[in-house]
């Protein structure tokens, strides 16, 4: 059977003599669900994706040292210094809300690429403002790429993960927490090795340095971006465009895809879904995990948020501990404790998912056994 043979009527992509036919949108997503990628390109994108968590991290704590200092500086009330703290995160809010329009309109690569020009630019802003409200506006703006940046990054860890096994769609995506505590982590290491390095009398701009460092791993996740990261093969096979899918696949994934010669000359694009589609969330089955996940979610919000930009001043005030121990311990504390849960939840997810394919063996093989008992009876 030649390379260039028709598909047969099966729904699933057609391998021939190592070249994979697609003729869909649906073959597309069959290839990056059954965890084809491979090689040292397919990985780099894993670790790119998990670059963009990491700084995502770093932006939102890269605060929480120097906020006495910005108070004291801008002469601030609590409710100004609230303000401050507050704009990232309702600006991650906004970009949230508007990432996965805009992603569905013009594409992964374009966000990711934009999500970086935000942080290189946006931290460098803050480093030099001269007054509250540039600051609190360079923060906001931050925030809308940080929003924008987590979902897509998930997307790309799930895409390139297989179904089960090592190297998972549970593992991979689990392994935001563990990036997520690194930069956590790293932010506070970059705090005290500025706080020996900086004379005595620009310790009070500590912040600023540590707020500008973020543009730093930006730039190289931006440059690593641009030479291996392309557009998402789903969604350039949900635009119709078949051909750039199977390049893509080719390029990033390691797969020899083509279009098979009887696929439709144009392929319709897949309509989006509009809000009507989000009132199934609030219907069986979905009402008790939609629930579930959103009082979960606001719950551990309040907590993270109360430590992730209050632990050092926690540790400051009401342990009246000095500016040193309040850096260790903060960085102790992210490294031993919360890396670790993260580590440990890649983990769980990891068995998890390498048990699945017996559970789900044993019912497949005994499903058909209790349909013919029903006939037969």
């Amino acid at each position: 059977m030649s390379s260039t043979s028709s598909l047969s009527a099966s729904t699933s992509p057609v391998k021939t003599s190592g070249t994979v036919l697609i003729r869909s949108a649906a073959d597309v997503s069959d290839l990056v669900n059954s965890g084809t990628a491979r090689g040292r390109h397919a990985k780099m994108i894993v670790i790119i994706a998990l670059g963009g968590i990491f700084l995502d991290a770093y932006d939102l704590s890269s605060l929480a040292y120097g906020l006495p200092d910005i108070t004291e500086q801008f002469g601030l009330s609590s409710t100004m210094a609230g303000t401050v703290t507050a704009s990232i995160s309702v600006g991650s809010l906004l970009g949230a809300l508007v990432g996965g329009w805009l992603v569905d309109r013009i594409g992964r690569y374009r966000v990711f690429m934009a999500n970086m020009l935000f942080f290189v630019a946006t931290a460098l802003v803050c480093a030099v403002a001269q007054d509250v409200w540039t600051l609190i506006a360079a923060r906001f703006v931050m925030g809308i790429g940080v929003g924008m940046d987590i979902p897509v990054a998930i997307a790309f860890l799930a895409e390139f993960s297989r179904l089960r096994g090592k190297g998972s769609k549970g593992s991979r995506t689990a392994a935001w927490s563990p990036a997520w505590y690194t930069a956590t982590s790293g932010c506070y290491l970059v705090i005290m090795l500025l706080y020996f390095f900086l004379p005595d009398a620009q310790l009070g701009w500590l912040w600023r340095f540590t707020v500008g460092f973020g543009a730093i791993p930006a730039l190289l996740v931006l440059m690593l971006r641009r030479r291996y990261m392309n557009e998402s093969p789903t969604w350039a096979a949900d635009q119709g465009d078949l051909e750039g899918a199977a390049r893509i696949l080719r390029q990033s994934y390691g797969v020899d895809a083509r279009v098979a010669d009887d696929a439709p000359a144009t392929t319709p694009r897949r309509s989006r879904p509009g809000l009507a589609a989000y009132a199934r969330l609030f219907t069986p089955p979905y009402r008790t995990r939609t629930i579930q996940s959103v009082s979960v979610g606001l719950a551990e919000t309040f907590g993270y948020n109360a430590v992730a930009f209050g632990l050092p001043i926690i540790i400051a005030t009401l342990m009246t501990q000095g500016p040193l121990t309040t850096i260790a311990s903060s960085f102790a504390l992210n490294l031993v404790f919360a890396l670790t849960g993260g580590l440990l939840g890649i983990r769980w997810a990891s068995t998890r998912s390498s048990s699945s394919p017996s559970r789900r063996s044993v019912s497949s093989e005994t499903r058909p056994e209790r349909r013919s008992s029903r006939r037969a009876s």
